[in-house]
């Protein structure tokens, strides 16, 4: 789901073990492996992903009958296979994350992978099996109102913002422009206490619950250009 500088680590296969990514501790970055079916194609190549069983490590496994077949092993701080529910993956690894954003705190969940990896299914997700987006989305105005309800007089402000970045260029995807035509593009700004914006950047209120799959109209924006391999992306 995200990914760290230095990417995974590559271990021996009989001497990998504990937590894999290493979270415990005061750590802030956490890197979560989703894997996804194995392809026709890249099943040749490539015999079986295995989950370790305290999902700290996945191994790829190449045929057996391949010149010099070996078991190769990854660490990270958590893995799943290709059968955990969405429901499952976002209680596990996002959900935690969110009670601290309304103390102030900046949470950042982010998909990283090849074309055909999975990236869309993981936060996007399809109206009956939504993904961590609206999950998130969701979650959110529940603690919302928990919080409020708490603490009478409380008040909460939350918006919701849609941003692209291709080709170096920022687009906002619920500007109506973008739906007849390509707006233009935005501009990363930094303020003097060195917080990130963008000036302009589309801001509207969250949906009441349950939350819709609101994010569909901005996600309709999106650019998708050509990418080696895009034709072996089962679709």
């Amino acid at each position: 789901m995200a990914s760290a500088s230095g990417g995974p680590r590559k271990v021996p296969a009989s001497s990998a073990s504990g937590s894999g990514g290493g979270s415990g501790g005061g750590n802030k970055v956490k890197v979560v492996l989703r894997a996804r079916p194995l392809l026709p194609h890249e099943s040749k190549h490539m015999r079986s992903v295995v989950v370790s069983a305290d999902h700290s490590a996945v191994e790829l496994r190449t045929p057996m009958s391949a010149p010099g077949s070996e078991v190769y092993r990854f660490a990270f701080d958590a893995c799943y296979d290709h059968e955990v529910p969405q429901e499952a993956l976002f209680e596990r690894e996002v959900a935690p994350a969110l009670p601290p954003t309304l103390l102030g705190l900046h949470t950042t969940v982010f998909a990283y992978g090849v074309t055909g990896a999975g990236k869309t299914h993981t936060m996007q997700g399809s109206p009956d099996d939504p993904g961590i987006i609206p999950r998130t989305a969701g979650r959110l105005m529940q603690l919302v109102a928990e919080s409020a309800a708490r603490t009478p007089g409380l008040e909460h402000r939350v918006s919701v913002s849609y941003l692209e970045i291709y080709n170096e260029k920022v687009f906002d995807l619920l500007n109506a422009q973008a739906h007849t035509e390509r707006a233009p593009p935005l501009h990363i700004r930094e303020d003097h206490e060195r917080n990130i914006f963008i000036p302009n950047l589309t801001q509207v209120p969250p949906p009441p619950p349950p939350p819709p799959f609101s994010h569909a109209q901005g996600a309709l924006c999106r650019l998708i250009a050509a990418a080696a391999g895009r034709d072996l992306v089962d679709r």
